[in-house]
């Protein structure tokens, strides 16, 4: 999932630092490459393959500037930001699939001007994106249309100091978190201030429930909660389901294990209420090297190019598994458990807050194999699962807790 971020300020304020920091913070999970743009007299570029700490460990002497834009790739052949020249010369940013992004640089390229472009763009383009956009007049411009691209916006002091914007709230520790930039709204920021514009109707759903569970980082703010928190409920009452159903039976013979960073929250919660005892840490996620015995499973299963995580092996030998993740993910999860049983375990169990049963109807892509156009009981059999448990879509949006916003749940009902 890619990520952007821009800052805008008085000259003489430099705001790349800023920009590096949230690039850093900001993709908690792998990044394919990133990249930032300033604009300082000219614009100047960098951009690489690898995590942020890495690709600007060494900074170009000319990266300093007021105005800047900066992106996580999460696939290293579509680096960003694009730099390009219509009536002015401009950089820009984009969260979404490859497909979107040429499709607005298209519509930037026939307009010929930018807030028209980014205008046009929200009002045609329905595949869920935001934007962040700077030109040599001293402008940024950023929108999102609508769906599953979250948009934050803050300030560093009390905005004498300069505004900024990011995918995620808490990813610069020097800004102040404000609002977020609505669906189907533009915001344009000079140093007098930003002003807001409806780019287009502003729909009924304000948020989707899988960018809540499944995107955003711990640390961000949803209306008046903290994502962490949000999680951590779901995991209680996924506990308090799990509990109910378990009955009188040992717990001793049961070994909780979260997946990926995503399901460590609702491990934590998960724990508090299952009886269960839970390791948040018990999957490593393989970065630099592959165990033997990962290797060997992987390669029987004839995907070891593509697998990331491992469980341990001590924590599942003999034990009743129960996996706890966020969202169930279709190909990470099937070859999870079905190493879990390679490596001894007596039988797995699945909790996930959401599964996506369905293709999204609002354009957001969860990737091929990632919906399941199916029942509870065939996804357990087709994972080879003793039990699979997960929260309603209404027990989901209650369990979330924020009466004032609305929440989009199409994904999670059965077709």
């Amino acid at each position: 999932m890619d990520r952007i971020v821009g800052a805008i300020a008085p000259p003489g304020f430099d705001v790349v630092p800023h920009l590096i920091s949230a690039l850093i913070n900001q993709n908690y999970s792998a990044e394919a490459g990133c990249g930032i743009a300033v604009f300082d007299n000219d614009f100047v570029s960098q951009m690489d393959t690898g995590v942020a700490i890495n690709v600007f460990s060494e900074l170009r002497k000319d990266l300093v500037g007021s105005l800047a834009v900066g992106h996580n790739a999460s696939n290293a052949d579509h680096l960003q930001p694009h730099v390009c020249n219509l009536d002015l010369a401009v950089a820009y940013v984009i969260d979404s699939n490859w497909t979107t992004c040429e499709q607005i640089t298209g519509i930037l390229a026939d307009e010929g001007d930018l807030f028209r472009g980014i205008k046009k763009a929200l009002r045609e383009i329905f595949i869920p994106f935001a934007i962040i956009a700077i030109d040599e007049d001293h402008q940024l411009i950023a929108a999102r249309n609508a769906g599953r691209k979250p948009l934050s916006y803050g300030v560093f002091g009390d905005g004498a100091c300069g505004h900024y914007f990011a995918s995620q709230s808490g990813v610069i520790p020097s800004g102040q978190f404000v609002t977020s930039v609505h669906p189907g709204e533009m915001v344009v920021t000079n140093n007098n201030g930003p002003k807001r514009y409806a780019a287009r109707p502003r729909p009924d759903v304000t948020r989707c429930s899988m960018e809540v569970m499944d995107i955003q980082r711990p640390d961000n703010v949803c209306g008046d909660r903290e994502i962490y928190s949000i999680k951590v409920d779901a995991g209680r009452r996924l506990g308090e389901i799990f509990n109910q159903n378990l009955g009188k039976v040992d717990r001793s013979e049961f070994q909780a294990l979260s997946i990926n960073e995503g399901g460590r929250e609702i491990g934590i919660g998960f724990a508090q209420t299952s009886g269960i005892a839970t390791d948040v840490a018990g999957i490593a996620k393989l970065i630099y090297s592959v165990p033997p015995h990962a290797k060997e499973m992987a390669q029987k299963l004839g995907r070891y190019r593509n697998f990331h995580y491992s469980p341990v092996e001590s924590l599942v030998k003999g034990k009743r598994v129960v996996l706890v993740e966020n969202r169930l993910k279709w190909m990470v999860s099937s070859d999870i458990c079905q190493m879990c049983l390679g490596l001894g375990a007596k039988e797995v169990q699945l909790v996930s807050a959401v599964i996506p049963r369905r293709e999204c109807q609002h354009g957001t892509d969860f990737g091929r194999g990632d919906f399941i156009e199916s029942n509870g009981v065939l996804i357990q059999e087709q994972l080879n699962l003793t039990q699979l448990l997960t929260l309603s879509p209404d027990e989901l949006v209650e369990t979330m807790n924020i009466p004032h916003r609305l929440f989009c749940t199409d994904c999670l009902r059965r077709c």
